[in-house]
């Protein structure tokens, strides 16, 4: 799932940039329509296996939210379970920021075709790092699986921001990237040994909703921080900080990635230390595998 949602992010942004420069924005909106209508007609096309259903809480709207319900009663009924989704949470809110200010950070430190290369290098170490976790299988002790890549992730989030320089942006992302994989490839493998099958649906839009949630307020928050406090704090050199991390255009951006790097350090290690996060495995043990008939 992992390698799937990135190559498709390898060829894009260096070819949008190259279109851009040569045609315009027209052709991309055309592609980017003429993409969409591939996947319509990929869903249309495949059946979907699913297991028996369950039976139904009521008709239309009201129906709908008791399933949901149901689905989050099953994660507050499982404290550990909770608190792993709580943490994504928290870090999806953390790189939300990043989605929306890498590239002004990058316009900032070098040029636009070059800051599209960055980009199809970032998707390029997603694939690596699901390649790698397919051949390797993901490690035995999954909670490590997944909070040890977070504390990578937010290593690489603070190295991108650390310095003006391409090529500390580069091994950032590199870091970042490759590791997040493994996060969520361990994260998923926990959800689904522990979720009943008929309740997967309702359990993962629960999970689904909040990661989107997470995403909105970083994504108002990101460009009127970085334009009104951080950027004019590091414009001058007038900031002690900027003894670490340099001062002028793109260095409020920097510092912001810096911080938030931290931040996703610190929730890695506060949850992985936290006892229920521990004995998740104990707590909620793994559901029985499913026997089918010879």
């Amino acid at each position: 799932m992992q390698l799937a949602g990135s190559v498709g992010r390898i060829a894009a942004p260096a070819a949008a940039a190259a279109i851009v420069v040569w045609a315009g924005l027209t052709p991309l909106f055309v592609i980017d329509f003429v993409t969409f209508l591939v996947a319509v007609a990929t869903l249309v096309a495949v059946r979907f296996p699913s297991p028996p259903p369950t039976e139904r809480q009521g008709r239309g709207v009201i129906g709908l939210l008791r399933e949901a319900r149901h689905g989050l009663d099953f994660v507050l009924e499982r404290r550990a379970l909770l608190i792993l989704m709580l943490s994504f949470v928290v870090v999806n809110f953390a790189f939300a920021f990043q989605s929306v200010l890498l590239i002004p950070l990058l316009l900032e430190t070098t040029t636009g075709q070059i800051a599209g290369w960055v980009v199809s290098l970032a998707a390029s170490a997603v694939v690596l790092g699901s390649l790698v976790l397919g051949a390797w299988g993901g490690p035995k002790d999954r909670i490590a699986g997944v909070y040890v890549p977070i504390f990578a992730m937010g290593v690489g989030l603070s190295l991108i921001g650390l310095r003006p320089s391409v090529l500390l942006i580069v091994a950032g992302i590199l870091l970042m990237n490759g590791t997040h994989p493994i996060a969520g490839g361990s994260s998923q493998a926990i959800w689904q040994s522990k979720v009943p099958p008929n309740l997967q649906g309702r359990v993962f839009a629960i999970r689904q909703v909040s990661a989107i949630i997470a995403s909105p307020p970083a994504f108002l928050l990101a460009g009127w921080l970085a334009d009104k406090v951080f950027e004019p704090l590091m414009s001058d050199g007038s900031s002690p900080l900027a003894l670490l991390i340099d001062s002028g255009p793109g260095r409020g951006i920097g510092l912001m990635f810096v911080l938030l790097g931290l931040f996703v350090m610190a929730v890695a290690t506060a949850a992985r230390k936290n006892p229920r996060i521990r004995n998740l495995e104990e707590e909620v043990p793994d559901l029985e595998p499913l026997r089918t008939a010879a």
